[in-house]
């Protein structure tokens, strides 16, 4: 007597192995990784904070930030990050500045013409002096009899006060400047990955 076996072999891998192929494809991934690193570049450089000598800030990191997209590249299936903000470059690879379309760099020296340019203050005029070529600002101010500083002089005047001129420094003339590069004012490629691979797992469970 003979005994038969029937096997019958159904095929339940094929379908679940191709949805999960569906969900890795480089156009989802894509659309997946872009906006996370996006996000995390824009998060770092809003933690650059502002300008270390506590000066007005400028809002240059913020409007980095802003100013922070993602596209892909369909032929190689990558996502690039960019940082449409011009100055953003030099202070990650640093490098020397020089003048373009006047003779000298003016570089900011207080907390009034920093984020400015001269053209900003009319009426400036050159100083030379034993440190350098500085451009300042003239005017003046009001002292009492005990040296304290009045900001305008009274109608009428008044004999205790004297008139006394102010001069303010506002930039300094250089011929070029050499900027050390910084590369911790934007995420690591490592941190970008972690990001890229966190959310990938995330998305293909």
């Amino acid at each position: 007597m003979s005994t038969a076996y029937k096997v019958s072999v159904t095929d339940n891998a094929t379908p679940a192995i191709d949805a999960k192929l569906a969900q890795c494809s480089p156009a989802r991934l894509r659309a997946i990784v872009g906006p996370a690193c996006a996000k995390h570049v824009r998060t770092h450089l809003l933690g650059n904070g502002t300008n270390k000598r506590g000066w007005p800030s400028t809002h240059f990191w913020p409007d980095a930030a802003r100013s922070t997209s993602w596209f892909a590249n369909a032929s190689d299936s990558t996502v690039i990050i960019s940082i449409n903000k011009i100055g953003v470059r030099q202070r990650y690879y640093g490098g020397t500045i020089t003048p373009v379309k006047a003779k000298a760099l003016a570089i900011p020296i207080s907390p009034v013409s920093y984020g400015h340019v001269p053209a900003d203050f009319p009426g400036l005029f050159l100083l030379r002096t034993k440190k350098g070529a500085y451009l300042c600002q003239g005017g003046s101010s009001e002292k009492n009899t005990r040296g304290r500083v009045r900001g305008q002089k009274l109608a009428g005047g008044n004999k205790s006060r004297r008139q006394t001129a102010a001069l303010t420094f506002l930039f300094k003339l250089v011929g070029s400047v050499t900027q050390t590069g910084d590369q911790s004012v934007v995420p690591s490629a490592d941190e970008l990955m972690q990001v890229a691979m966190t959310r990938i797992t995330e998305a293909v469970k």
